[in-house]
């Protein structure tokens, strides 16, 4: 009994070690009564998770109003963070809502390190080895959108990093069951890679990584894949469908859904970074070279190795974009554009860090023996011993280093934040305040993302100025114009000191510290408003998810015709009158670039509108029945050996019934065929993205010129150096080139142009091959945009000397996107490109014809 028991021990070590090197990093936070890291996007994690215990319990997922101007919460972005939290908050239900957030925080830290030593267990290192791999997880110093602690701990952008985790505990079992088979993997692997593509996007970039990778490596080694390629289609298909509780509304919403597009990182960058470790782990020189021979080794050796190298440098491929820009791989794929690049280091180093403690292992396996033959021996003690002692001089601040490298790390918690206690206060003195007449508040900081607590604590509806942290959102106002905010009902703004827009229209009421609290003079609390008067509606229910009101405007005594509803417009809102449903519009708020609240038509005699939010029914419902589907195939594959043996009989004379109707061809080459889909369906995508006619790549049969105020044309003749385009003469920063430009976090391929000083920028194409439709799109580039600030550009689509189109890009993140209906055949095409304030910014603009 005790040789088990002891190697029970002896195998909980491992992990135990790595848990409390874990705690250890965030100790001086736990050890300050349970004070979690509380810089930039933490506070948004844990009052998403007390906002969602308050309101959207058990569901989850829902519309709430108290977060910017209302929001699809968990619709577009993961729930699994909240979710982690939430687990921890059933058994903490005593602590503050910051106490438990510390606690699951520091329970995430431990899972990442353990899912990358199980993923080195696989791969065939010992325990030794994969404690190196989790010990070098855990001190990962990492970068911006590279994971590690500067990105999961002080960036606190960590449900990414959670999920790969998850996503690489699912790998680890998905290849032992490749190999050996057994049911109990195979279930584990279904379950938990769908857990991963429910919990973040990121989980099918590194399925698209790491699949081929599988199957290169398999395909090499072995002749016959066709068992290799039925188990991965299962585990695939299972863990499909158990994503889709989320990830069909999440598709059905992509329109709305934000990007944050990022490009900084060139392959010889990532080289040089890899080989001096400062990209890896920031641990030193030794670093690069560990896991460099890690990932040689791993290429040059069969079995998970090889899995794990493969992917390991697809993904680092994808990290680097600048081969992508070569290629013009945005034009064939234009969702390349919505990738997030860097962050594909946050799929590569796990994979890179369990190859170096396979490493590690090797080392171990060839020196152990020879120590053991030493150490048998008098004479080998003795000469280990006086080595040890000469070698003692030079190790004297080891477990300094190794603390430094290891252990210490410096981190806010909110035992140090100066102002924590500042910012309690004045969540307390809001949530003070009657909720009648309605009001929201607008969170003014720019040092941290804290703010998006507030609304959890505060007890009313709060915005910030800024993106939007923690959902994906595109319908936010990011705005500080006092005519902006005092149409979505701002009452009062909390900052340390206020932006010049609001010094003129706020005074200061309270202060607690630092955080000072502004009241917004003219707000209004009226949320239902006359589109053509202003008058106020009358509100009779104002709920989360449902508002009722009277058209009839007791001010007045007419009926408006007409309302603006002021609450952010969302697919899933539905307005009805006297048993029929009315057309819901967008309506854009002046000063704000993005926003758009909501715009009904009232029909004549209604004396009572209703409008309701509720999830789109049909990806909605099939998201929840495929998913309990997948859950139900789970069940029933593991238990499939306890089936009564005639009810297994049954079910596989079924499939072998089924099986035999399929055409002997196609039964043969099934596991082609499934190889063969994936790449068949990207190679219609990217004949389907290329179709019709770019003008943004028919530059050379373009005119360019610039009209003049005083009716002057100035035709731009010159070449931009080095540079495909045009350039005006008078204007040389007017310059028209394709480039490809990040515009509302989306990377895409256009025509990019300053709009002229003064005048009209006029792009013309006299021979224009137009078919049935001409989609144009133009947005402003996020490096030159003046934050939402300043007038739009206005730029105008004109057909055979007519104006078809005029798009208003407002001058921030926005893509203003528009389809004009053409007849097919030769046409003199002109873009008019005008702005009352031209500044120095980036247009960046398209027109396909198809």
């Amino acid at each position: 009994m005790r040789a088990p028991s002891a190697a029970r021990l002896l195998a909980l070590l491992a992990p135990l070690t790595l848990i409390a090197v874990a705690i250890a990093q965030l100790w001086p936070g736990l050890s300050a009564d349970l004070s979690p890291p509380i810089s930039w996007d933490h506070g948004s994690h844990f009052g998403k998770a007390a906002l969602v215990w308050d309101e959207l319990l058990p569901w989850l997922r829902g519309w709430t109003d108290r977060v910017e101007a209302g929001v699809p919460q968990h619709t577009l972005y993961t729930p699994t963070g909240t979710i982690w939290i939430l687990l921890f908050r059933l058994f903490t239900p005593h602590l503050e809502w910051h106490q438990t957030y510390a606690l699951a925080f520091v329970g995430f830290r431990a899972l990442v390190s353990l899912s990358v030593y199980r993923l080195a267990r696989v791969a065939g290192a010992g325990r030794i080895g994969a404690v190196a791999a989790g010990l070098l997880m855990l001190a990962d110093w990492g970068d911006h959108s590279e994971g590690g602690w500067f990105y999961d701990v002080l960036f606190g952008v960590w449900p990414m990093a959670l999920a790969m985790s998850v996503f690489f505990l699912g790998l680890a079992d998905l290849l032992a069951f490749l190999d050996g088979g057994r049911r109990a993997q195979g279930a584990r692997a279904m379950a938990l890679l769908g857990i991963a593509l429910f919990s973040h996007q990121a989980s099918l970039l590194a399925l698209g990584a790491i699949g081929p990778a599988l199957l290169v490596s398999r395909a090499v080694e072995q002749p016959h894949l066709r068992r290799d390629v039925a188990r991965l289609t299962s585990v695939f298909i299972v863990a499909g469908l158990v994503a889709c509780w989320w990830m069909l509304p999440m598709f059905a919403h992509t329109a709305w859904m934000d990007d944050h597009g990022q490009l900084y990182r060139s392959a010889p960058d990532i080289g040089a970074r890899f080989l001096d470790g400062t990209g890896i782990l920031n641990g030193g020189p030794w670093v690069g070279p560990l896991t460099g021979l890690g990932l040689l080794m791993g290429v040059l050796t069969r079995g998970h190795r090889r899995v794990l190298a493969v992917g390991a440098l697809i993904a680092m491929l994808i990290a680097t974009p600048a081969w992508l820009l070569q290629l013009d791989m945005v034009r064939w794929l234009p969702p390349l554009g919505r990738i997030v690049f860097p962050r594909m280091m946050m799929i590569a180093k796990p994979l890179l860090f369990a190859l170096a403690g396979c490493v590690v292992h090797d080392l171990v396996a060839r020196v152990t023996p020879m120590l053991s033959r030493t150490w048998s021996t008098w004479r080998g003690r003795v000469s280990l011993a006086l080595t040890i002692a000469l070698c003692a001089p030079f190790l004297a601040d080891a477990p300094e280093t190794l603390a430094r490298v290891l252990i210490t790390r410096e981190a806010t918690y909110t035992s140090t934040l100066p102002d924590w206690e500042d910012r309690r206060a004045t969540w307390a003195w809001l949530r003070a305040q009657p909720s009648s007449p309605f009001f929201r508040v607008l969170h003014f900081d720019q040092s941290t993302h804290l703010p998006q607590a507030a609304p959890a604590f505060s007890g009313h509806p709060g915005l910030v100025h800024g993106v939007l942290v923690g959902e994906a959102f595109r319908n936010t106002p990011d705005t500080l114009d006092p005519d902006a905010l005092r149409a979505i009902n701002v009452r009062y703004v909390v900052a340390t000191s206020l932006p010049g827009e609001l010094r003129r229209a706020a005074h200061e009421v309270q202060r607690f510290g630092d955080q000072r609290v502004f009241e917004l003079e003219g707000w209004t609390g009226a949320v239902v408003v006359d589109a053509s008067t202003g008058a106020r509606a009358d509100v009779t229910n104002l709920e989360r998810e449902r508002v009722v009101f009277d058209p009839r405007i007791a001010s007045t005594g007419h009926t408006a015709r007409e309302v603006i509803v002021r609450r952010a417009f969302a697919p899933g809102w539905r307005a009805y009158a006297n048993g029929r449903e009315l057309t819901i519009t967008p309506e854009p708020v002046p000063g704000s670039a993005r926003l758009r609240l909501m715009r009904v038509e009232v029909p004549e005699g209604a004396s009572r509108v209703e409008l309701r939010y509720g999830a789109l029914f049909f990806p909605t419902a099939m998201g929840i029945l495929l998913t309990l589907i997948g859950v139900l195939a789970i069940a029933l594959y593991a238990a499939w050996p306890r089936v009564p043996g005639r009810h297994r009989a049954r079910v596989i004379a079924l499939r072998d019934r089924i099986w035999d109707r399929v055409p002997l061809r196609v039964r043969d080459n099934a596991h082609r065929i499934v190889i063969a889909l994936p790449f068949l369906a990207i190679a219609l995508a990217m004949l389907r993205a290329a179709s019709g006619h770019h003008f943004a790549y028919d530059l050379e049969h373009a005119r360019v010129s610039i009209r003049h105020d005083d009716g002057r044309t100035e035709l731009c003749t010159d070449h931009p150096p080095d540079d495909d385009g045009w350039q005006c003469a008078s204007a040389p920063h007017v310059s028209i080139r394709r480039t490809s430009q990040i515009v509302d976090g989306w990377f895409r391929g256009c025509i990019t142009a300053h709009p002229p000083p003064s005048g009209t920028l006029v792009i013309e194409w006299p021979e224009a091959p137009l078919r049935g439709a001409l989609r144009v799109g133009a947005g402003i580039s996020d490096e030159t945009h003046a934050g939402g600030f300043g007038a739009p550009l206005e730029m105008s689509v004109v057909i055979d000397d007519a104006e078809r189109a005029r798009l208003v890009i407002p001058n921030g993140r926005e893509w203003v996107q528009q389809d004009v209906e053409t007849r097919g055949g030769t046409h003199a095409l002109r873009i008019e490109i005008d702005a009352e304030d031209p500044n120095r910014r980036w247009l960046c603009f398209d027109a396909i014809s198809r």
